[in-house]
C-alpha cells in the first residue's frame, strides 16, 4: 500500500514519529504551543506508513493570520498532497478578512479539484465555524463516543463529522497534557480517512465510503456532549480497583474523585498526572488509552485501570 501523503497546518511539532514519516516543510521557532506536536503523536498512534508534512503557521496562542493560511495553501496547490489537515477556524470580522475568505474559498475548491481531501476542525463550543463548513471542506465536531474508530457523517450538514473528543493523554518529551476538544476530533477523522485511502484505494468515492461505513447518520446540531459520559465510559459502580483507592485515600482529600455521578475536571489535572505518576512507577502504561473522563470517579479510574491502562504482556 502506497503512503498517504498529510499536510498538517497547525502549531510547534518537537516529536518524531515511531510509525509515519515527518518533514517540516514551514517552520516557526517563536511558537510555543504545542498543540502541532499532541496532533503528531495521535495520528502516529492511530496510523502507519505515511507521510506527514507539517507547516507551523500557528504563533504560541494558537492563532494565525489570514494572510499566512492564504499563502500556506496556495502553497499546497503545487505540492503533492493527499489530505490536509487543519485545526483553525476564521474570524470573518472586517472587510479584509472577508476578501480574505472568498479567496480562501475558491483556494480550496481548487484544491478539492485536484483530488485533495481537506479536513478541519470547528472552533470549539461552536457549532459552525469556518473554513469547516466550506461545502470543499470535511467539517469535523467532537462528541464522547466509546472508540475513536466510531464517527457519525451526514454530508447534508454544515459540519458532516462527529468524532470522539474524550482528550487522550499524551507526553511530549516530560510533559504529560490531555489532547482533547475539536482539534483531537479532527486528528482522528484525519486517521479514519488516512485508513480509508489506504485499505480501498485513493480513487475511491471518499463521500459514499464515510457514509456507508458510519456508526451513526443521524444526530441533532445542539445535542448535549457531556450527558452520557459514565454510559459511554462502560461506568461499574460495583468495582474498585483497592490499591488505586488506597493511594487517593492516603495522598488526596478530593470528595470529587468518589462522587458517584462526578466529571472529571480540568482544574484536577495535576491530581490526575500524579495517579498516573505513580502508576508508571509498578506498571508499564498505554497512554494511548488513557482518557480524560477515566478520572471521572473512583469507579471509572478503577475500570479503565483494569481494562485498558496497563500492558501486562
Amino acid at each position: 500500500m502506497s503512503k498517504i501523503r498529510i499536510a498538517i497546518l497547525d502549531s510547534k511539532c518537537i516529536v518524531f514519529p515511531k510509525y509515519n514519516e515527518i518533514e517540516i516543510k514551514l517552520s516557526n521557532k517563536e511558537c510555543q504551543n504545542l498543540r502541532g506536536s499532541m496532533t503528531i503523536q495521535l495520528l502516529d498512534r492511530l496510523v502507519q506508513n505515511n507521510k506527514f508534512f507539517v507547516y507551523e503557521i500557528m504563533n504560541s496562542n494558537g492563532s494565525t493570520s489570514m494572510k499566512i493560511l492564504y499563502e500556506t495553501l496556495i502553497k499546497l496547490l503545487e505540492e503533492k498532497i493527499d489530505i490536509i489537515h487543519m485545526s483553525l477556524s476564521i474570524r470573518n470580522e472586517s472587510l479584509h478578512e472577508q476578501v480574505y475568505l472568498r479567496e480562501i474559498m475558491d483556494i480550496c475548491s481548487c484544491l478539492k479539484n485536484q483530488g485533495k481531501v481537506i479536513v478541519c476542525s470547528t472552533q470549539n463550543r461552536q457549532y459552525c465555524s469556518y473554513p469547516a463548513a466550506l461545502d470543499t471542506v470535511i467539517g469535523v465536531r467532537g462528541s464522547i463516543l466509546k472508540q475513536n474508530h466510531l464517527y457519525g457523517y451526514c454530508n447534508k450538514k454544515k459540519i458532516q463529522m462527529i468524532t470522539n473528543y474524550n482528550p487522550i493523554l499524551c507526553k511530549i518529551n516530560e510533559n504529560k497534557m490531555f489532547f482533547g476538544g475539536n482539534s483531537q476530533a479532527a486528528t482522528i477523522a484525519t486517521s479514519i480517512i488516512i485508513n480509508f485511502l489506504k485499505n480501498k484505494g485513493k480513487d475511491i468515492d471518499l463521500e459514499k465510503c464515510l457514509y456507508e461505513n458510519a456508526s451513526f447518520k443521524i444526530w441533532e446540531d445542539k445535542m448535549v456532549l457531556f450527558d452520557n459520559i459514565n454510559k459511554t465510559m462502560g461506568l461499574e459502580k460495583n468495582f474498585i480497583e483497592p490499591s488505586i483507592e488506597k493511594y487517593i485515600k492516603e495522598n488526596y482529600k478530593l470528595q470529587e474523585i468518589y462522587n458517584k455521578d462526578g466529571i472529571a475536571n480540568k482544574k484536577y489535572e495535576k491530581i490526575y498526572f500524579g495517579i498516573i505518576e505513580w502508576l508508571e512507577k509498578k506498571y508499564q502504561l498505554e497512554y494511548n488509552n488513557i482518557y480524560f473522563f477515566d478520572f471521572n470517579n473512583i469507579y471509572t479510574i478503577s475500570q479503565a485501570f483494569a481494562e485498558r491502562w496497563v500492558n501486562l504482556k
